[in-house]
């Protein structure tokens, strides 16, 4: 949903940010977990690189009531409706944690 949202905001994809928590279990999953977001498209560039992008220079200075994603603020100040909603990748995310 995050890039559908990103091209409703933008008019394009964005560079995302992925914060991930390391742990005892990361050797295991990580390998697969990257495969995974290659196969759906997404290139790993630099933080730097990520940060660079026009999408993250402005704040939307909303608090959201959920608190919500940076791109479910900027949907809100600029009014966007949401796109239809897609089926959650529980299968996908299920295969991958094993």
């Amino acid at each position: 949903m995050g890039r559908e949202q990103a091209k409703l905001i933008y008019g394009h994809d964005i560079n995302y940010v992925l914060l991930m928590h390391l742990g005892a279990f990361s050797s295991t999953i990580l390998p697969e977990a990257l495969d995974l977001l290659k196969k759906k498209g997404f290139k790993l560039v630099t933080l730097e690189e990520a940060e660079s992008d026009a999408a993250y220079d402005g704040d939307p200075d909303v608090g959201l009531h959920d608190a919500g994603t940076f791109l479910d603020q900027w949907m809100q100040v600029k009014q966007i409706k949401y796109p239809e909603h897609a089926e959650k990748p529980y299968k996908e995310i299920e295969s991958v944690c094993r």
